[in-house]
């Protein structure tokens, strides 16, 4: 989760906000919220959306980069722990892939 956290922290940056700010959007403390961005503590999918949503970017923004290989959820930590806790949810792969990407068409057609 380590990539994650540190995907959080630099977006946070780039926003100029600080840490209280996004503690404060998302109604947790500080050493929380240092928490995940250092990788010491997990982040469930339903955080993660919030994060998102405090930080005014796509859930996927929070995840590396993984256009060069055919399947972005093999041989990353942060992925294979999103797709997890899917499975656990009931989901399979293919929901997965498919959930990802109906949530980039409706982006696309927001224009955002």
């Amino acid at each position: 989760m380590k990539n994650i956290g540190k995907r959080i922290r630099r977006i946070r940056e780039e926003r100029k906000m600080t840490l209280e700010d996004l503690a404060k959007k998302l109604d947790k403390s500080t050493s929380y919220l240092s928490k995940w961005e250092n990788g010491k503590k997990p982040i469930n999918l339903e955080n993660l959306h919030k994060i998102a949503e405090a930080l005014d970017v796509d859930v996927t923004e929070l995840f590396p980069n993984k256009e060069k290989t055919e399947n972005p959820f093999t041989g990353d930590d942060d992925w294979l722990f999103v797709v997890n806790e899917l499975k656990e949810k009931g989901f399979t792969a293919s929901e997965v892939y498919l959930r990802l990407a109906r949530e980039a068409i409706e982006k696309d057609k927001k224009g955002n």
